[in-house]
């Protein structure tokens, strides 16, 4: 009798959790299909040699080769079984088989070729991208070899789906809605271009207003800190990595060398001129409070 009783328990526990888990599921991808599909993209792709190597600037500079390679033919980020693992795409199949419509809506929107809105794919960064700059971005994947390697789909584990059905997580399309809009295209052209840079390469770690306010977390600092730097010791950290002092920093040293080196002079005066302003601004408001 005790043993049929602990049988029909464990038949009972086994059919809750799977209830439970089918209910995780369903509950989070309700979620992730909730996400209207953006308008196609109709800018012009150019083909020349210019627009060609201003899209891999582009691709360097926002970091696309991080997380997809540096053929682009996709990437195994890391994860585990629980939680998921993170793969970035074959963009030179993606873009190919998917075709523009389907890359811009991952790349500024966050939602996949089905519809489904993206995870971990940081649209947040690239939401202020000009439609230009996404059409050189376009046109300088175009140009590259196709790598014919089919990357597995991204999974996602239990942990992070419980927290999407719950609410206490979202979706990509979410974050990107939370992006503030660009404040300084009326004023200082310089400035208006460091602000252009700044919100579309400093923010996938610095946060989404750069003060250090990514809401999963983070340890990287306000951008207020810019205002330390002279204009040749941001210049140096730029292009070298190596901070005032001759510093390493823990994950900036090796992102300016991989990404940020690959800026102009002139790109870097104008992010050093925004962070700058920036920097002055904040100090006033908080001395007015």
């Amino acid at each position: 009798m005790i043993g049929r009783i602990a049988a029909w328990t464990g038949i009972g526990v086994v059919v809750l959790a799977g209830g439970f888990l089918a209910w995780i599921y369903a509950a989070s991808e309700a979620h992730f299909h909730a996400f209207p599909k953006p308008p196609p993209f109709t800018h012009p792709i150019a083909t020349d040699e210019a627009a060609v190597a201003r899209g891999g600037r582009l691709v360097r500079t926002r970091g696309c080769m991080g997380c997809h390679g540096e053929n682009l033919g996709g990437e195994v980020m890391g994860g585990d079984f629980v939680n998921g693992t993170a793969r970035g795409a074959n963009l030179t199949l993606f873009l190919r088989d998917e075709g523009v419509d389907a890359f811009e809506a991952a790349v500024r929107h966050g939602i996949g070729p089905d519809g489904r809105a993206l995870w971990s794919m940081p649209s947040f960064n690239f939401v202020h991208l000009r439609d230009g700059d996404v059409a050189d971005i376009i046109a300088y994947v175009r140009a590259q070899p196709i790598v014919e390697k089919r990357m597995p789909a991204s999974t996602l584990g239990v942990p992070p789906r419980l927290a999407v059905a719950l609410g206490q997580d979202s979706a990509m399309p979410k974050w990107v809605a939370s992006i503030p809009p660009l404040k300084r295209t009326g004023g200082d052209p310089q400035i208006a271009r460091g602000e252009y840079l700044a919100m579309t390469a400093c923010i996938e770690c610095h946060g989404f207003t750069l003060s250090g306010d990514m809401p999963w977390g983070g340890d990287a600092p306000d951008l207020t800190i810019a205002a330390s730097y002279s204009l040749d010791d941001f210049r140096t950290l730029m292009e070298t990595g190596k901070a005032t002092g001759d510093r390493e920093l823990r994950m900036m040293s090796g992102v300016a060398r991989g990404r940020y080196s690959q800026l102009t002079p002139d790109e870097v005066d104008d992010l050093h001129a925004f962070l700058r302003a920036r920097s002055e601004e904040k100090l006033r408001e908080a001395h007015i409070r």
